[in-house]
């Protein structure tokens, strides 16, 4: 119901696509003649909000001195001056009219600042938990343009006593319509907020239902998400949505795109949390970067040396006491846990299709894509004098209802799952580039005894029984029906594909017994021009350059004091696998291959077999 619903909002889409042409036009005519009428004016000095003109709700016309403009209208005229904005700033949100029936700009609001080094502070742009600003839309139209200056647009999350419901800032929207251009200078995007004041923020053209776009034109460029700190330990609280965001270029049921003209950019996406032992499975994710879900995305970017970085990291820790007795085991032979620490981190950027079709262009430079997760999980049981205990038992669970996981999907991968129409083109012109994907696991158990007692024991156990989770998918990789193509037009290029999974158990008894026992975790690496499920087809496409080819599964399991650690099988699809294709044309260059596990039947050897060209 919920999936039907979101797609018949397709008339709530033609109109606010109908209605922002409309505007669009009508700013293209505009523009010249109120730049004209700006020259002409004085600089002012410093004023409130509609000093020139106040028709609120329906116009705000600013002079050219520094304004500090807190007010709402449906449209807004900013001619000049460092102005500091505290309104939504384009922003169209049903959930204003709510506290103000009378505010017809709620679902359509336009705001066009022609100059100065303007400063955009959204803090104050909250309503009914939902922050909506700087050319974005939960409802209806909201679009910011601003024509030149070095500006700054901050969305910093206010301690709250409740996480903000779904929030739209820097040109994203809900089911209308959100756009921000920036003509010149050099910008700032920015939000930061903490895990327990955030909940899926969309940002820098991203989209829900409805479409977003953010179009920077010139100027070198920083565009950042940010969530950190400790999840709230709150049983009510599902968190397994808190700590997701949707960033720059991202489709999930509409259409998002981001352009940076110049490509002097800095992209960064990341969410780095911490956690204690909970029942639930609870994760940090990042879907940024050119990423289509069920919708569509595009992200293109000028020639200058872009660095686009996603990165989800969440650490999970907790110390409990010794034991006073050994409990009975369970129905499988096995001790009951005395810790249990699930939970996950998942990173999804950089040309990436579930069921919708993206397009992600760098015209060139040197060139940084990293896409990294990693979850971490330690449990420490202490005996010591006063813990009602005679013993130290550590054994982590992290398996089942209560299990662990790190993955990326990054770089060139498409998931059609029968969509005919899905597809992933990753394309850079050039340029010595680094494409680095890491999907990482760690899981240590820690027992310490500090008795006095010299004949207590500790007994640590890492043992992720049923194999959490870890999987890199990526450069090139076709899944599902899905075509994708990863092409790189030239340069020494390197390629980066690992998974690495760390299981450590490590027991310290003083002068007692100590036993330690460890499993390792199943790391999966795919891709670098291959197929995950047929029929399907990668490709990864490099045409020239000396280029250096790495793929990955990388499974340690450690014990201390004495031997008891198990490997566990590792799996890889990579260079040209099954239903795949990786091309390097570069006139007999040396180029680097090297993969862990080696390739298996059907990989072929450089210069032979199927999914082979060495040029």
């Amino acid at each position: 119901k919920t999936l039907k619903r979101e797609v018949t909002a397709g008339p709530v889409l033609r109109a606010a696509a109908s209605g922002g042409l409309v505007i669009g036009r009508a700013l293209d005519r505009s523009l010249p003649a109120l730049r004209e009428a700006a020259a002409h004016l004085p600089a002012g000095p410093a004023a409130a909000a509609c000093d020139v003109a106040d028709q609120r709700p329906l116009l705000c016309v600013n002079g050219t001195g520094p304004n500090a403009m807190d007010a709402e209208a449906v449209l807004v005229v900013d001619l000049g001056g460092d102005d500091t904005y505290t309104s939504s700033a384009g922003g169209a949100s049903s959930a204003r009219c709510l506290d103000d029936p009378e505010d017809t700009s709620c679902n359509a609001s336009v705001l066009v600042d022609l100059g100065g080094d303007d400063t955009y502070v959204l803090d104050g742009a909250i309503s009914h938990d939902h922050m909506v600003g700087a050319g974005s839309a939960l409802t209806g139209v909201g679009i910011l343009v601003d024509a030149a200056g070095d500006d700054a647009y901050l969305a910093r999350v206010p301690d709250r006593p409740d996480s903000l419901d779904q929030s739209y800032v820097f040109g994203s929207g809900n089911t209308g319509l959100g756009l921000l251009a920036d003509l010149a200078g050099d910008d700032r995007y920015e939000l930061t907020g903490a895990s327990k004041d955030t909940f899926a923020p969309y940002t820098h053209g991203a989209s829900l239902t409805g479409m977003g776009a953010l179009l920077d034109m010139d100027g070198a460029n920083t565009y950042r998400t940010v969530i950190t700190g400790p999840q709230p330990d709150d049983p009510e609280r599902p968190l397994i949505e808190n700590d997701l965001i949707q960033s720059m270029g991202v489709g999930v049921f509409g259409g998002g795109a981001l352009v940076d003209r110049t490509g002097y950019a800095t992209f960064e996406a990341r969410v780095d949390i911490t956690a204690g032992q909970r029942e639930e499975t609870n994760s940090a994710g990042v879907a940024a970067q050119g990423v289509g879900l069920i919708g569509d995305a595009a992200l293109f970017a000028g020639a200058g040396p872009t660095t686009y970085r996603a990165e989800a990291r969440r650490v999970a820790s907790a110390q409990v006491p010794g034991r006073s007795s050994e409990p009975e085991p369970d129905e499988w032979g096995e001790i009951p846990p005395t810790g249990r620490l699930p939970g996950a981190a998942a990173a999804t950027a950089q040309g990436v299709a579930a069921l919708g079709f993206v397009v992600m262009e760098d015209a060139g430079g040197d060139d940084t894509y990293l896409d990294h997760a990693r979850s971490e999980h330690h449990l420490t049981a202490v005996a010591e004098d006063g813990c009602g205990c005679d013993r130290a038992i550590a054994t982590l669970d992290v398996t089942g209802d209560y299990s662990a996981s790190a993955g990326v999907s990054t770089q060139g991968v498409g998931s059609a799952i029968f969509a005919p129409d899905a597809g992933v083109i990753l394309h850079d012109r050039g340029g010595d580039d680094t494409y680095s994907a890491r999907a990482e696991m760690i899981i240590t158990s820690r027992a310490e005894n500090r008795l006095a007692d010299p004949s207590a024991g500790a007994r640590a156990e890492a043992i992720p029984y049923n194999y959490p989770g870890l999987n890199a998918f990526g450069q090139g990789l076709g899944s599902d029906f899905a075509p994708t193509v990863l092409q790189d037009d030239g340069g020494d290029d390197t390629y980066e594909l690992i998974t690495l999974a760390t299981t450590d158990a490590s027991a310290d008894a003083g002068q007692g017994p100590a036993t330690a026992r460890s499993v390792g975790s199943q790391p999966n690496t795919h891709g670098q021009g291959s197929s995950y499920w047929d029929p399907a087809h990668g490709a990864l496409i490099d045409l020239g350059g000396r280029d250096d080819y790495q793929a990955h599964a990388i499974s340690r399991a450690t014990t201390s004091p004495n031997p008891g650690a198990w490997d566990v099988p590792r799996t890889i699809a990579a260079q040209g696998g099954v239903g795949g294709t990786l091309v390097d044309v570069d006139e007999g260059i040396a180029d680097t291959f090297a993969a862990t596990p080696e390739r298996g039947p059907g990989v072929g050897v450089r210069g032979e077999g199927p999914g082979w060209v060495d040029v």
